[in-house]
């Protein structure tokens, strides 16, 4: 299984504060099942310049190096960053060092708002279109427009892909239109969006477990699919 949204990087971001707390959630997610993780520190590039985050990263994942050693038992990671859409990325001419593993897919945070934004349709397109970036939309089960399927399929039209928080699943009146998304394909990642040890182990396996049983194995195989395609890697449920 792939876990694509997380806050494991030591002392970067509102997550993880010491290499012990992220080696802890590293290992408790391999106790999970999960053998992948994306390592995704928040980036707000109304505050700090793409330069100094990205040296900020470097540094946290140095520090994870150092604890970890040899990493036995911990899951196989990958270095990217939550980015919140902001116009100010569009002061850097290349982004790509954000994106996973220096490639293409980028987790991109939309602004926090209840309606459809065509300002934020319009940034996402340029980052396709300028920057041959894939944004990969982040837990868009907190967006409320996003819930109605047209405002969604208009993303998804444009380019991007959708990712899915564990804990939506847990949410009256959303987990149902999210596992609708996880039917028709829309659904490209799902994340446990951790920002501390110990994980929300139980609220990670019920999620799956509905995913199980209401939209079916085959379905979640799919998305763990997808997300492996992203990371280039071949992988799916339960391996």
């Amino acid at each position: 299984m792939i876990d694509f949204h997380t806050h494991i990087l030591p002392g970067i971001d509102d997550g993880a504060r010491t290499p012990v707390a992220s080696f802890r959630m590293l290992r408790e997610l391999k106790i999970l099942g999960f053998s992948d993780v994306v390592l995704t520190p928040h980036f707000y590039p109304d505050k700090s310049s793409a330069e100094n985050f990205l040296e900020n990263r470097r540094l946290a994942v140095k520090k994870l190096a150092e604890h970890t050693g040899d990493r036995t038992g911990l899951p196989n990671v990958y270095i990217g960053c939550e980015m919140h859409l902001s116009e100010h990325i569009f002061n850097n001419t290349d982004i790509s060092k954000l994106c996973i593993g220096g490639g293409r897919f980028l987790l991109t945070e939309l602004p926090d708002t209840d309606f459809f934004s065509e300002v934020a349709l319009n940034a996402v397109s340029k980052l396709i279109n300028d920057y041959n970036v894939v944004p990969v939309l982040a837990h868009i089960d907190r967006y409320a427009f996003l819930l109605k399927e047209k405002n969604l399929y208009r993303f998804l039209e444009a380019g991007c892909l959708a990712q899915v928080n564990f804990s939506a699943f847990s949410k009256f009146g959303i987990k149902g239109k999210i596992l609708k998304y996880i039917e028709k394909g829309y659904i490209s990642a799902l994340g446990s969006d951790s920002h501390y040890a110990p994980v929300k182990s139980d609220m990670i396996l019920k999620s799956i477990s509905l995913i199980e049983k209401k939209a079916g194995r085959d379905k979640l195989e799919r998305v763990f699919a997808k997300s492996a395609k992203i990371l280039g890697i071949s992988g799916s449920y339960g391996k």
